[in-house]
């Protein structure tokens, strides 16, 4: 079966994740990989220096102190930055270790949901599981483990594709829950064809004191380049 990281209007755009494996980002990602990894997914490198690699701790690990955390984060911001992302064939993962690379110093977060995503869940067939959240405005998918202490970080980045025109249904989870408000917040997507505007406007109405700031959509094929001019955009505001 031929699964994208990009789903739109009942179909599949972009390419396959086999295409973007031939056309690749070539030795480029390979080199920085390593440098924000997430935690879970098989094609994940290790932490680079500079950079943290925070992993979503086994559901049987969360303690108690994990029902105060939101308001925790909203009442303290620190002066860390956060890229967090949610990726499932790893062309938003891929983005997301660009961005820490450059950023110098970020911590990286890969979002998962507790039950994990197939092949299968993730093609536009209209009983697909991706389909099935993706049209229900409701869904909530349960997120894996424990979630970054926002309290640490002044700015997020939030990252993830586009499935149905939209954000995953597991980014309403985090974004009703997590506190980012009073926070820097920036998002990035990867897309074939899909904007990103529509996306971030229903993340932003799930809270609206979270300020939204810069949003970017980015290719499967795009590189480090095209991510240090975005960072560069946002630092030269």
């Amino acid at each position: 079966m031929v699964t994208f990281d990009d789903l739109k209007d009942g179909r599949l755009d972009g390419i396959s994740r086999r295409g973007f494996v031939g056309l690749g980002l070539g030795t480029l990602v390979t080199a920085v990989l390593s440098s924000c990894g997430g935690a879970g997914a098989s094609d994940e490198g290790g932490s680079g220096s500079g950079s943290t690699v925070l992993e979503p701790a086994a559901q049987d690990e969360k303690d108690a102190s994990e029902s105060g955390s939101s308001s925790q984060a909203e009442g303290k911001v620190g002066d860390k930055t956060l890229v967090l992302y949610f990726s499932q064939t790893g062309n938003t993962e891929s983005i997301a270790k660009f961005m820490c690379q450059i950023l110098g110093g970020a911590d990286g977060f890969h979002l998962q949901t507790k039950e994990p995503y197939v092949e299968a869940d993730l093609s536009a067939d209209d009983d697909s599981r991706c389909r099935r959240e993706q049209d229900n405005a409701q869904s909530r998918p349960e997120l894996a483990g424990d979630l970054p202490d926002l309290s640490q970080y002044g700015t997020v980045f939030v990252g993830f594709p586009i499935w149905f025109d939209r954000a995953p249904r597991a980014l309403y989870t985090y974004v009703e829950g997590a506190g980012l408000a009073g926070r820097k917040v920036y998002a990035f997507c990867t897309s074939a064809v899909a904007g990103i505007d529509d996306a971030v406007a229903e993340l932003a109405a799930l809270d609206t004191r979270v300020e939204w700031l810069k949003a970017m959509r980015f290719e499967e094929h795009d590189t480090y380049d095209a991510v240090s001019e975005w960072i560069d955009q946002i630092n030269n505001r």
